[in-house]
């Protein structure tokens, strides 16, 4: 790289220059050399950290969804898309403040994302992102949503076990069916 009329200059990495070096912390070195005085050589500390945080598990049960975060120490953002069979979607955000400590996280479906998307399978979609911006590969789950209570039909008392008036549904005996 060459400096211009007031010795500044920049470099950028290419992509795999910045892919060849190691991850963490790091010093990076640059010498100025004008071929006529010493060369006068600088350093900077830098932390290089090109990798994603990893979904390590990822579950969809009832109208919940959840998962662990590996990878990271930091906070990690959880990218959740949810899409029904009519291409309708929504996308949530699930901040996790310290992924380095357990990385569980969760995210309960609300009234609102039901009313959005109704009731059937869904796509969830789960990317993680971390606060240099590193994003992982998406992730994908099915997930069921019935919130639908079970109808309950009101219980009938069988004509053999109705010991007053037929039909009135009163009896007396003690093991009614």
């Amino acid at each position: 790289t060459t400096a211009d009329e007031y010795g500044a200059w920049t470099y950028a990495f290419t992509a795999d220059e910045l892919a060849a070096l190691p991850q963490d912390a790091e010093s990076i070195s640059a010498t100025q050399d004008d071929g006529v005085n010493d060369p006068v050589t600088e350093s900077i500390a830098v932390t290089i950290d090109t990798l994603a945080p990893t979904l390590s598990s990822l579950t969809a049960n009832g109208t919940v969804i959840s998962g662990e975060v590996t990878g990271e120490a930091g906070a990690v953002s959880v990218r959740l898309t949810l899409t029904n069979a009519n291409d309708k979607s929504v996308t949530r955000v699930v901040d996790v403040a310290d992924a380095g400590n357990d990385g569980a996280w969760a995210y309960a479906l609300s009234s609102s994302d039901v009313r959005t998307l109704g009731q059937g399978e869904l796509e969830v979609s789960v990317q993680l992102g971390d606060a240099r911006g590193n994003r992982s590969e998406a992730q994908t789950q099915t997930l069921g949503v019935d919130t639908t209570p079970p109808v309950l039909l009101a219980p009938v008392l069988v004509a053999d076990s109705d010991t007053g008036v037929v039909g009135d549904g009163v009896t007396n005996a003690s093991t009614a069916e």
